[in-house]
């Protein structure tokens, strides 16, 4: 499955050039060889948090929780029921913990910062996550499903779509999936996430294929409008390490100095 999401990234990158939101994202900001870093740690932490995920969740129902708990009655649903079912339960905690770090200000805003700091939204920039970032979203959404029975070719496609999703939704694409945005979680929406102004981007905090908890919950938001290139992006962006992949692993434990220029511990 990682070698067909690479392939949907390529082509991501392919379809940016043919049928782009906005032109300007097309250009290099000194963000590419940031982000190319980012796609190497994130593909490798995803996959070690998946193990940990797992291993835990064996852990768990050995001791205090029947293995397996849901599976006998799971089994007997459609396979296409069971992924919807996965799909909904993997958003449920990421949601959650994503919505407190937009909304808290605090140390998990500055882990989750890393990712809101690019000035444009393109095909390599789906990956730009602090490590620790990428551990609690694939914990959280893997663990429960493991848990509760989900057989392998259910999580396998449910993690397939999320990831599939989380790329394109993060893309130069002008998709446009009219009442669809009520279901899927594509670009269309997600670009809003990552607006500048805090009103509008405090908004579709979900991370997988669905929408579903943005729903539930009320923070859908799709204005009728066309979001300008320049909206992109962090508040303070002047204040941010953006080149500097090495400062951005260290920003949550970091702040700026006075003069604006200087790093230093907090």
């Amino acid at each position: 499955m990682y070698g067909i999401v690479l392939f949907c990234l390529l082509l991501a990158a392919v379809l940016e050039r043919l049928l782009p939101y906005s032109a300007d994202w097309n250009h290099d900001q000194h963000d590419t060889r940031t982000d190319a870093l980012h796609f190497l740690v994130t593909t490798l932490v995803n996959a070690g948090a998946k193990t940990l995920a797992v291993l835990s969740a064996i852990w768990l129902s050995e001791r205090f929780i029947p293995q397996n708990m849901l599976y006998k009655y799971l089994s007997a649903w459609p396979f296409a029921l069971q992924i919807v079912l996965a799909l909904a339960l993997s958003g449920f905690l990421p949601y959650w913990i994503h919505r407190l770090s937009h909304e808290q200000d605090g140390w998990l805003w500055r882990i989750h910062s890393v990712h809101h700091s690019p000035g444009r939204l393109y095909w390599l920039n789906s990956t730009r996550f602090h490590p620790l970032n990428v551990v609690w979203n694939t914990f959280l959404g893997l663990f429960p499903l493991y848990l509760a029975g989900f057989s392998e070719p259910v999580l396998l496609m449910t993690g397939f779509m999320n990831n599939l999703v989380a790329v394109y939704n993060h893309t130069n694409i002008d998709f446009r999936l009219g009442w669809l945005n009520r279901v899927f979680n594509m670009n269309e929406l997600h670009r809003w996430h990552h607006a500048r102004d805090l009103a509008t981007a405090n908004h579709n905090y979900s991370g997988g294929a669905l929408i579903l908890w943005d729903l539930v919950f009320g923070t859908w938001y799709l204005p009728a409008r066309t979001m300008a290139a320049q909206e992109v992006g962090l508040s303070d962006a002047q204040n941010y390490p953006q080149r500097s992949f090495a400062l951005q692993m260290c920003y949550p434990w970091c702040q700026r100095g006075p003069d604006k220029r200087k790093i230093k511990a907090l």
